[in-house]
């Protein structure tokens, strides 16, 4: 074998080596995931939060995300799992009783959100770059799932359109009831009961004598 071939290899080699040891875990890839979508906590810097607050709103959600995508069917299950990934994760947890998580996002899931989806809207388009728009328009995609819940009056207020079914298309597309009234066409007794010929009645007579 040549010099130049072994030289060669010898290269290749040690890149292959580096490309291996400079892969990060799942554990680095997750925490900088985390860390670039919620860079800076200066959007909370608005709500005024209660004095004996103990927690920051950015652990809270962490805590959120890690105890919604948790497998296990039970929530507190799902919740004990949460709080470990997130010590696991930044070394802390926001809260350590499920009590207290379900009376953070009680509290603060409204005002959050709507902070949270402006931050996801400002990410999707550092993401699209070039892509972002389209001929002038955002293209959204959707995986069709559908999703049900008990129908209440509750749920129907907070879910359902308020004039569904009233616009103009809606209501022509309604069968209207037909003006027509169908009759069945009477029957007559002679088309009901079969007849006999004279001919058929003598020979039943004379049968019988």
């Amino acid at each position: 074998m040549s010099q130049a071939k072994r030289s060669t290899r010898r290269r290749t080699g040690r890149v292959g080596n580096s490309n291996v040891s400079s892969r990060l875990s799942n554990k680095d890839q997750l925490v900088g995931l985390l860390e670039w979508f919620l860079a800076d906590a200066g959007i909370f810097s608005k709500v005024k939060f209660h004095g004996n607050t103990s927690w920051l709103p950015k652990n809270l959600v962490w805590l959120a995300l890690c105890w919604a995508w948790s497998e296990s069917k039970n929530l507190t299950d799902a919740f004990t799992e949460a709080v470990g990934c997130c010590q696991v994760l930044s070394k802390s947890s926001a809260l350590s009783t499920y009590q207290g998580f379900m009376g953070a996002l009680t509290r603060w899931t409204s005002e959050f959100i709507y902070l949270l989806c402006l931050l996801l809207q400002q990410r999707m388009e550092e993401i699209g770059g070039k892509f972002w728009r389209i001929g002038g328009w955002v293209p959204i995609a959707f995986d069709g799932s559908r999703s049900t819940a008990p129908r209440t009056k509750a749920n129907e207020k907070a879910f359902c359109a308020p004039h569904f079914g009233n616009s103009r298309t809606a209501q022509s597309r309604r069968k209207k009831p037909s003006s027509k009234i169908t009759s069945t066409p009477r029957c007559r007794k002679s088309d009901a009961t079969p007849q006999i010929s004279s001919r058929q009645a003598s020979t039943r007579l004379t049968c019988s004598s």
